[in-house]
């Protein structure tokens, strides 16, 4: 069977739109199709490790943190990533007559990826807020 594989420009539009859990998530489906199964392993706790600091990151952040530097530092940075280890075997995948991912699959992982995030930052804010409030920075009570 001829299953798709991402290119590393959606491996970082999905980042873009869903942080990194998304952008890692493309990455363990290419490591499956091209039989990588503890790549994909990695990848995947990559991803929610990586989610997870965006989370704290985005809670404990100073007031005028710029969050547009940091989206692209952390975007730049996975694109590099997936270029490094998957770019080699894409193309050639590619040029052996291997099938493209979808634009949309890509905008969806993203679209479902920043839905989850959404969700846990609200849920670890509502605990931090609720639990231990002493931890949380002083700009989330003005």
């Amino acid at each position: 069977m001829n299953q798709p594989l991402n290119s590393t420009w959606q491996i970082t539009g999905a980042s873009l739109i869903g942080g990194p859990l998304a952008g890692f998530y493309l990455l363990h489906k290419n490591f499956k199709v091209l039989g990588q199964s503890s790549s994909a392993k990695l990848s995947l706790n990559l991803g929610f490790t990586f989610a997870l600091l965006l989370v704290l990151v985005v809670i404990f952040a100073p007031e005028n943190f710029n969050g547009i530097v940091f989206a692209g530092i952390y975007c730049g940075l996975i694109r590099m990533y997936a270029e490094k280890i998957q770019g080699e075997h894409y193309s050639k995948y590619i040029e052996n007559g291997g099938s493209k991912a979808s634009h949309w699959q890509w905008f969806l992982t993203g679209i479902i990826s920043l839905l989850i995030f959404l969700l846990v930052a609200f849920i670890v804010a509502f605990l931090l807020m609720s639990f231990a409030p002493d931890t949380l920075p002083d700009h989330w009570y003005e």
